[in-house]
C-alpha cells in the first residue's frame, strides 16, 4: 500500500495480505462486526479505532478517522435525566407534530406516537407500554421503515382511556 493523504475502508480491506480471520484477531473484533461495518452499519468509535490500529499494523502506515473514509461512526448521545416539574409537562403540539409525520395515514385524526403522548400527558412510557401489552388500552404497532423494531401509536379515544386509568392509578396510590 502506497502512502497517500486519504484512504477508503474498502481499499484497506480489499488489499489485505492476511486472512480476514487473522485481521479480526489482531483488531480484537468478530468477523460479523467487520462484515456489518463493511455494509455501512454504524460502529462505536472504540471499534473503529481497533480497526484502524490493526490496519496500521498490517500496512505499517498510520491510519486514523481523519485519513480513512467509509467508517460510519455511531452517534452516541449521553443521556442525562432530570425530573421534570409539572410546568415542564405542558403539551406542546407544534413540537410534537414535527416529530409525528410518520403517523399511519389510515389512523384517526389526533393519533399520536405513544412516546409523544407520554411526554404530553406525563404518563410514563413504560406504564403506557405495559397497558398496551396487557390490553388495558389499544395501541397501533407498526414496523419501523428501517426494519429494526416497531413504533407504537395511540388513537384519541384510547388517549382518553389512558388518562382515566392514570387518574385511577394515582387515586389508588397517591405516592405514584
Amino acid at each position: 500500500m502506497k502512502e497517500k493523504e486519504q484512504y477508503t475502508f474498502d481499499e484497506l480491506y480489499d488489499n489485505l495480505k492476511i486472512t480476514v480471520s487473522e485481521f479480526c484477531r489482531r483488531a480484537e473484533i468478530t468477523e460479523g462486526t467487520l462484515s456489518r461495518i463493511r455494509k455501512g452499519y454504524p460502529t462505536r468509535r472504540s471499534t473503529a479505532n481497533k480497526l484502524l490500529d490493526a490496519f496500521s499494523q498490517v500496512y505499517n502506515l498510520e491510519f486514523s478517522l481523519e485519513n480513512v473514509e467509509g467508517i460510519n461512526l455511531e452517534e452516541r448521545v449521553t443521556k442525562t435525566r432530570t425530573i421534570p416539574t409539572s410546568a415542564a409537562l405542558t403539551y406542546e403540539p407544534e413540537r410534537i407534530a414535527k416529530r409525528s409525520e410518520d403517523i399511519p395515514e389510515n389512523a384517526p385524526e389526533g393519533t399520536m406516537k405513544l412516546i409523544d403522548f407520554s411526554v404530553a400527558s406525563g404518563i410514563p412510557a413504560s406504564t403506557l407500554g405495559r397497558w398496551g401489552r396487557t390490553g388495558k388500552i389499544e395501541v397501533i404497532t407498526v414496523p419501523r421503515i428501517s426494519g429494526h423494531g416497531s413504533q407504537s401509536f395511540i388513537i384519541p379515544d384510547q388517549q382518553q382511556k389512558a388518562k382515566e386509568l392514570d387518574q385511577a392509578r394515582k387515586s389508588e396510590n397517591p405516592a405514584a
